[in-house]
């Protein structure tokens, strides 16, 4: 990456030059993104400690692990940071030095589209995440102009070398699109929640304060500035003033998008049995956490219905009970995982034990709530319910109530964690 100048071992160089803008960003990052306290964080590219520092500050984090390529950007925040929560550790975006399961929110600031393989680095950051974990990050705006002293720098450098046009970040990383991050988490299997621009603006006192941080040589537009012999980078500095330097402040703005992801309880690798066909289970999509939930309740009750009838209508009670499902949770986003999950429920319990248990469950749950209330409450409900013998017909290999049939099973410890976790991040 030499030919293009992303020079990332200058910590106070890079402060100068872009560290106190990603603190603005950072803290409005962290507003917009309103983590729950408490939690295990890991951050991918500290860099000079502005999002690490305002993690600290706004995110009350039970522990975080601030992770960096660069040595001299991990002894620089090192330096600036003492809190005992944190820890450094030298790693690649893409070889965390952690273990699977072990982090409740993975994040980066301004840091993905400088990794040369992104989707290898959302797959492992949804590695480390805990079941119901968030993947939060963002990046500039490139390709619309996002961050205003960048594209002013790579406009007047292309209209003194054509060359520097393919150096421009907006050309370079196309992708930092609200379409091209949601498509780029969707190629690694990571289902965003919400993709949002959060905007600032970047204020200097006079033009020779904008112009000193691009002679520092930390970052792409500094490298390439200090690469030009001073002649060069004489007419360079000449043609920003030209568009610039009106002899008071210089105001440009700034914008990233932003991406917040859940990680499904399932974690997005376990297996849950598919009790719609009877057989060992089938991998859950990643993204679908709602319908993990719902799965992972089913799981946890079937022992208790082994031995009743499947029903002949599924179809039929599926329809009665789908608007009910609609009108109490805000959550649905993938209604076939809903029908699923019902279907799995129909096709171990009787119209006679369901009905009344699923009209139960849905009086206790008041209008707009989670999907994790809805299955709680189903949970519950359906396991209060009494079962009249009289409704489970004779029949060959028939094994009363509260025995296991053989091949049945009770729940996976994994399973049970699932259902245990049913509460979101």
């Amino acid at each position: 990456m030499s030919d293009r100048h992303d020079a990332w071992t200058a910590g106070e160089s890079y402060e100068r030059y872009m560290g106190r803008w990603s603190r603005l960003i950072a803290d409005l990052f962290l507003d917009w993104l309103a983590p729950a306290p408490g939690r295990d964080w890991l951050e991918i590219g500290c860099g000079s400690g502005a999002l690490t520092a305002a993690i600290l500050a706004r995110a009350a984090p039970k522990t975080l692990l601030a992770t960096d390529r660069s040595a001299d950007f991990l002894h620089h925040t090192a330096a600036a940071l003492a809190d005992a929560r944190l820890s450094f550790m030298r790693a690649d975006a893409t070889a965390l030095p952690v273990g699977d399961d072990s982090r409740d929110v993975v994040t980066s600031g301004l840091v993905l589209n400088f990794v040369p393989d992104r989707a290898a680095a959302l797959r492992e950051a949804r590695r480390v995440l805990r079941p119901g974990g968030r993947l939060a990050f963002y990046v500039w705006d490139y390709p619309n102009g996002g961050m205003g002293f960048i594209d002013a720098f790579w406009r007047a450098a292309a209209a003194c070398d054509p060359a520097a046009a393919a150096l421009d970040e907006g050309a370079r990383f196309p992708f930092c699109t609200a379409a091209g991050l949601t498509a780029l988490c969707e190629a690694a299997g990571v289902a965003t929640r919400r993709v949002a621009p959060i905007e600032t603006e970047t204020r200097f006192a006079d033009f020779d304060a904008f112009w000193e941080p691009f002679t520092l040589g930390a970052g792409p537009a500094p490298g390439y500035a200090a690469s030009l012999d001073p002649e060069a980078r004489a007419r360079l500095r000449a043609a920003l003033a030209r568009e610039l330097d009106t002899g008071g402040p210089v105001v440009l703005p700034a914008r990233v998008w932003a991406v917040d992801a859940t990680m499904p309880l399932g974690g997005g690798r376990a297996r849950v049995p598919d009790m719609t066909k009877g057989g060992a289970g089938a991998a859950l999509r990643p993204g679908t956490g709602f319908g993990d939930q719902l799965l992972a309740m089913i799981a946890s009750i079937r022992p208790f219905f082994s031995g009743l009838a499947s029903l002949p209508s599924t179809t039929a009670l599926i329809a009665a009970i789908w608007p009910s499902v609609r009108s109490s949770s805000v959550s649905v986003g993938m209604p076939s995982c809903w029908k699923s999950a019902i279907s799995a429920v129909c096709s171990m319990l009787k119209p006679s034990f369901i009905m009344p248990a699923w009209a139960s469950a849905m009086a206790a749950v008041p209008p707009r709530v989670s999907v994790a209330a809805v299955a709680r409450a189903v949970r519950m409900r359906v396991m209060s319910v009494s079962v009249d013998p009289g409704h489970v017909p004779d029949r060959p290999g028939h094994v009363p109530r509260g025995t296991v049939a053989p091949g049945d099973r009770s729940p996976s410890p994994d399973e049970a964690v699932r259902c245990r976790r049913l509460d979101p991040l």
